[in-house]
């Protein structure tokens, strides 16, 4: 069966397969890299092949087939990553999308200096999109939940009538202040599974609404939440819902068998829902997205620098367990050398001569006894980059199985440039 024949079903099949073959890649957190031997879990020859690529190879190895002396077994690999990668980018591009949504790249964003690239690119894209679907499905009026300081809101305001939600009483001043045609409430959603009334009629409106609910970058246990109570509303009332997700790591129920928190009943009842997904996985699945992934030599060297930094620093926690604990990232801006970074640890945790001296010469013994390993971050790196996709999307498809069981129309679309936003997937659900 090739991957253009694939249903969703199928590719969900393909999906599980995968992450469970390659769950070395994803179990356990990047900081262990060092002192867990991380690097020791990936075959052998994968890791001299991959070292030995000069950082274009590198950067090249994702888009196109390697060279004949890879592995087969890299091959394998490389070749699965593609086929989920390519049927995701086709399934986006088959799905049902109305005639005018050519119009979808239009900018239509009033100038505004206080959005980064990012947001400005995310707000102008989603805007166009939301109004196409709201002009076909008469909608009058709709809901952003979780609408941080307005930006997407005062937008959509110039063409709707607009509710924003947040749990943020300071997001919502500044929304208030620049939203002036859109009402804000500071409200928090419950979030553990349960029914919220409240909720379920605040969502509705009145009878004279038809209301689209919008998320923009969900955290954790909204985008279920979301989906959820949408299945209970009412269809002609609230027809529409549009939700992109992030931060899946911040979900609940996370130490727990999957069946716990996934919400369909075609991944419950398959043999992976009663494993545990790490929570190293779901952080890597809100990771950049594998267009992201070239980059310059000087940014190679310094992303090492940094993974072996942290890295070194949880071997120099491991061995001397009394450290207080202290923020890598403060840490970092503190050194060139990553040899200097024992002799900065003690420093900045106030440590006295003796106490310092002995921390820098086990820091140093340390980044000697793993020094050969180094050249091992960047090919771990660009494999669990060729996870990412994978592991996102088995959330997802759990996510738009759950709507079809309830009789929605559901599908995912690619709503944003994923190397300007990587969380460029939107779930849109209607009525059949």
């Amino acid at each position: 069966m090739t991957e253009g024949s694939w249903s969703d079903t199928d590719f969900l099949s393909q999906i599980v397969d995968f992450i469970l073959k390659y769950k070395f890649l994803y179990d356990h957190p990047n900081i262990k890299f060092l002192s867990n031997n991380l690097w020791r879990r990936i075959p052998r020859n994968w890791l001299h092949y991959l070292e030995k690529l000069s950082n274009e190879e590198l950067n090249l190895f994702p888009f196109q087939k390697p060279t004949p002396y890879c592995p087969e077994t890299l091959l394998e690999f490389h070749a699965a990553s593609n086929k989920i990668f390519t049927h995701l980018f086709n399934a986006c591009l088959a799905a049902v999308l109305p005639d005018n949504l050519s119009q979808f790249a239009t900018p239509m964003i009033q100038g505004n200096s206080s959005m980064t690239i990012k947001k400005r690119h995310e707000v102008e894209n989603f805007t166009v999109l939301l109004m196409i679907y709201c002009k076909l499905y008469g909608i009058n009026r709709i809901v952003d939940v979780g609408c941080g300081v307005g930006h997407l809101i005062n937008q959509l305001s110039r063409h709707c009538r607009v509710v924003g939600i947040d749990c943020n009483e300071k997001f919502c001043q500044h929304a208030r202040k620049s939203c002036a045609y859109a009402k804000i409430i500071c409200l928090t959603i419950i979030c553990d599974g349960t029914e919220d009334k409240n909720l379920l009629e605040f969502l509705s409106g009145d009878e004279h609404d038809r209301t689209a609910v919008v998320s923009l970058h969900g955290c954790g246990d909204l985008q279920p939440t979301l989906l959820r109570h949408f299945c209970k509303l009412d269809r002609n009332r609230v027809p529409l819902i549009f939700t992109i997700p992030c931060c899946y790591h911040k979900m609940s129920n996370l130490k727990k068998e999957m069946f716990h928190w996934t919400m369909s009943q075609e991944v419950k009842r398959r043999p992976i829902s009663s494993e545990v997904l790490p929570v190293s996985a779901l952080r890597l699945a809100c990771q950049k997205h594998i267009s992201s992934w070239p980059s310059s030599d000087d940014d190679r060297k310094e992303h090492t620098k940094n993974f072996v930094g942290r890295a070194l620093l949880e071997c120099l926690y491991d061995k001397h367990k009394d450290l207080p604990p202290f923020a890598y990232r403060k840490l970092n801006c503190h050194f060139e050398d990553v040899k200097d970074a024992g002799i900065r640890l003690a420093s900045q945790l106030g440590m006295d001569e003796n106490g310092a001296s002995q921390i820098d010469q086990l820091y140093r013994m340390i980044h000697a006894d793993q020094e050969p390993y180094f050249v091992y971050v960047e090919p771990f790196t660009l494999l669990q980059t060729m996870m990412q996709t994978p592991l996102e999307m088995f959330i997802l498809l759990d996510r738009l199985f759950f709507l079809r069981e309830h009789g929605c129309s559901a599908y995912i679309l690619s709503v944003f440039n994923p190397k300007i936003s990587s969380r460029h997937l939107c779930i849109i659900a209607s009525p059949y």
